[in-house]
C-alpha cells in the first residue's frame, strides 16, 4: 500500500534538517540559524496554544500576557517587513542609476531601452538579495499574524470552556430529581432483602 512506503513526513523532515552537506559548509552555516529559529518557534507556538481545561483560572491569567507578547512580535515583524520592502526599492533605484550612467558596464551595447534596464535590475545581485530578504521578512510576519489570530481563537475557546464548567459539563452525572427517590427505595429494598441460601449439592 502507498501509505506503508517510506517514513512519516515529519520524520523525514527532521532527518533532512539534521543532515549536513560537508561539500557546501557555507550553505550549512547560512541555514543553521533559520533552522533553529523555525523549530524553536514551532515548539513555542504549540505550547502557548494549549489549554489546561482543569486549570482555567491560570489559563485566563496568562492569556493577556501571551497575546501582548506575540502581538508585539507581530508588530516587530511587520516593521522588519516594511523595512525590507523599502530596501528592495532602494536597491532597485541604485542599480537603475548605475545602469543608466554606464550601460556598457552591465553588458548593454547600443540603444538603452527600458526593457533592458529592467532586466538588468532584476538580475542584479543586490536586488536579488533584497527581494529574498523581503520574502523571508514577509513570511515571518505572516506566521506571527497567524499566531496572533490563533491566540484570539484561544480566548474564544477559554470563554466556551468556562460556559461548559458553569453548566456543570465536567461534573459527575446526576440523577433527575423525579427518579432519585425511586432509586433510593430500590437500593434500600435490595439492602434488606434476605439473600437466598445456596443448597449444597450431595456428594
Amino acid at each position: 500500500m502507498n501509505g506503508e512506503k517510506g517514513e512519516p513526513k515529519s520524520e523525514q523532515s527532521k532527518e533532512s534538517i539534521l543532515e549536513i552537506d560537508e561539500h557546501n559548509l557555507e550553505r550549512e552555516w547560512t541555514r543553521q540559524p533559520t533552522l533553529y529559529f523555525q523549530w524553536a518557534q514551532q515548539a513555542a507556538e504549540e505550547s502557548i496554544l494549549e489549554i489546561d481545561e482543569h486549570n482555567l483560572e491560570r489559563e485566563w491569567t496568562r492569556q493577556p500576557t501571551l497575546y501582548f507578547r506575540w502581538a508585539q512580535q507581530a508588530a516587530d515583524a511587520r516593521l522588519a517587513m516594511d523595512e525590507a520592502k523599502a530596501a528592495v526599492e532602494i536597491a532597485r533605484a541604485e542599480v537603475d542609476s548605475e545602469v543608466r550612467a554606464d550601460p556598457e558596464r552591465f553588458g548593454i551595447n547600443g540603444k538603452l531601452t527600458e526593457k533592458a534596464v529592467e532586466a538588468t535590475i532584476s538580475q542584479s545581485t543586490a536586488c536579488i538579495g533584497a527581494v529574498r530578504r523581503f520574502g523571508k521578512a514577509k513570511h515571518r510576519y505572516d506566521i506571527m499574524s497567524a499566531l496572533v489570530s490563533a491566540l484570539e481563537q484561544r480566548k474564544s475557546a477559554l470563554e466556551n470552556l468556562v460556559r461548559l464548567h458553569l453548566a456543570n459539563y465536567y461534573s459527575e452525572p446526576r440523577t433527575p430529581k423525579e427518579h432519585r427517590e425511586e432509586l433510593e427505595e430500590m437500593q434500600k429494598d435490595r439492602a434488606f432483602r434476605p439473600r437466598p441460601r445456596r443448597r449444597k449439592d450431595d456428594d
